[in-house]
């Protein structure tokens, strides 16, 4: 159907059941009907990220964020993506992004520590290659 919520709705519901590429495949009929929705690009983000697709990952919260760029968890997420690609400093710069949207979020410290651990893992890495 023509419709864009029943694509969306069609897209949680798959979300919340693990079936990742289906969602993935009902928020991108719902974004070609409306491709101007925070929400459907920050859920197709997020069932990206559960494929291991993190840069396509990126780039929907990216998207997201173009429509809503306050927004703490597509912030937050983004940097968990770039954690797995490695890109420790880009990822350090989103959860200050989200930092300075909700301070008192109980994740942020949990994900700077990943973070601050992740680089010295790295560093001496590269040292020894």
């Amino acid at each position: 159907p023509d419709d864009f919520y029943a694509w969306f709705n069609r897209g949680i519901a798959l979300d919340k059941l693990g079936e990742y590429q289906q969602a993935l495949e009902s928020y991108d009929q719902a974004l070609s009907l409306k491709s101007d929705h925070y929400c459907a690009w920050y859920n197709r983000g997020n069932a990206l990220g559960n494929l291991g697709q993190y840069q396509q990952a990126i780039e929907s919260f990216d998207q997201a964020l173009s429509l809503q760029s306050h927004e703490f968890y597509a912030w937050f997420y983004r940097g968990v993506a770039l954690i797995y690609l490695e890109q420790y400093e880009q990822a350090f710069e989103s959860f200050e992004q989200a930092l300075s949207l909700q301070p008192r979020s109980y994740m942020l410290p949990i994900r700077k520590l990943v973070l601050k651990v992740g680089k010295k893992l790295l560093a001496g890495f590269r040292q020894i290659t």
